[in-house]
C-alpha cells in the first residue's frame, strides 16, 4: 500500500471537501474530519494542533494527488529501527507530560513492565512520546493499557497554580506527583526495580519531598529514560495520550482551539482568550509561571 501526505491550508482543505464530497464515506479516527475513497484511492484530512494535511492512500495514489498538487511524490517508506532497551525486566518507571506547554494540565504516570509482557515491544511502536506522533500515540495507547498496570495524577491549571503562588517550583510539583504515582503503583504490584526520567539530581529531588509522609525510594534516575527503559517510555506514551485527551476536553469546554507549548502561536492565543473569557479565566486553563503570562499587559 503506498502513500502520500501533504500539508494544506484552510482553503485547500475546504476545496478538496467540497470536490471529493459525493464520494464521501463514514470513516471514523481521532483528528480525522473527513474522508472519501475514489476508485481504489482513499483520501483522508486531518486537523491537529499543527494545522490541516490530506493523505492518499492506494496501489497508485500519485495521480490522484497531482490533481491538485503538482509537486507530490510518494512517501518512502521509513527504516524500521529497533528500540533497544537496557533493561527488559520486571520493573516500574515514572514520565510527566506538559512541563513545556503553557495550556493544560501536568500529568504524571507510572506504569508497571513485566518481563513478561516484551510481546508489547514488538507489537507497538514503544518509544518515547516525543518520538512518536499524537496520531500514533491516540490510536496506540488504547490497545496497550488493558496490558499494563499504571497509576496517574493530572494536576489542573487551576491546582498547579495554587501551588506555585504558595512558592513551589516546577520541578517541585513534578517531584511531588512522580512520588504520588510511583508510591501508589508500588501498592498495586510488587516490584523493587524503579526508574524515573531525570529531571533534576537525585540529592534534589528528594530533598523536594522531604516532608512527604511515605516516599518511594527504590529509584534508579536517568536522563532519557524514555529510550532506555520500556515502563518509562509507556508511561511517556499514556501520559501524553491523556494529556491530548484533556486538551481535546478544554477545547470543547471553551468553544477555543488552545495550542501546545510556548511559542509565539501561544502569545497570540492568549489575547484571543482574553478578549473572549477575560484574564482572570486564564488561570483555569494556563500555568502562571510561564513567561507567556508574564508578557501579558
Amino acid at each position: 500500500m503506498k502513500y502520500i501526505t501533504l500539508p494544506i491550508s484552510e482553503e485547500q482543505k475546504d476545496q478538496l471537501i467540497s470536490f471529493y464530497e459525493d464520494e464521501k464515506v463514514e470513516i471514523k479516527g481521532d483528528y480525522l474530519i473527513f474522508s472519501a475513497k475514489h476508485e481504489d484511492i482513499t483520501i483522508f484530512i486531518y486537523s491537529s494542533s499543527k494545522g490541516y494535511k490530506v493523505v492518499y492512500q492506494g496501489e497508485n495514489p500519485l495521480n490522484e494527488a497531482q490533481i491538485f498538487f503538482k509537486e507530490a511524490s510518494l512517501n518512502e517508506p521509513k527504516k524500521k529501527e529497533k528500540t533497544l532497551f537496557y533493561d527488559l525486566s520486571n520493573q516500574i518507571g515514572s514520565d510527566e507530560v506538559g512541563t513545556g506547554d503553557f495550556f493544560g494540565p501536568l500529568i504524571v504516570t507510572a506504569c508497571y513492565f513485566s518481563s513478561q509482557n516484551q510481546d508489547l515491544i514488538t507489537t507497538y511502536k514503544i518509544n518515547d512520546s516525543k518520538k512518536l506522533t499524537d496520531e500514533i500515540i491516540l490510536e496506540t495507547i488504547p490497545k496497550i493499557a488493558p496490558h499494563v498496570t499504571f497509576s496517574q495524577f493530572t494536576l489542573h491549571p487551576l491546582q498547579y497554580n495554587e501551588l506555585i503562588l504558595k512558592g513551589w517550583n516546577m520541578n517541585q510539583i513534578k517531584a511531588f506527583l512522580h512520588n504520588k504515582a510511583l508510591l501508589s503503583i508500588s501498592k498495586k504490584v510488587h516490584c523493587n526495580n524503579g526508574f524515573i526520567d531525570q529531571f533534576c539530581s537525585p540529592m534534589q529531588y528528594f530533598s523536594y519531598i522531604n516532608n512527604e509522609k511515605e516516599i518511594y525510594k527504590d529509584l534508579l534516575f536517568s536522563t532519557k529514560g524514555e529510550s532506555h527503559y520500556p515502563s518509562i517510555a509507556i508511561a511517556s506514551m499514556m501520559a501524553r495520550y491523556s494529556f491530548l485527551k484533556e486538551m481535546e476536553k478544554m477545547n470543547e469546554t471553551y468553544q477555543f482551539s488552545f495550542p501546545f507549548g510556548a511559542g509565539k502561536r501561544v502569545d497570540e492565543a492568549i489575547q484571543d482568550f482574553i478578549n473572549k473569557y477575560h484574564k482572570e479565566e486564564l488561570t483555569k486553563v494556563a500555568k502562571i509561571n510561564f513567561k507567556n503570562y508574564k508578557n501579558i499587559d
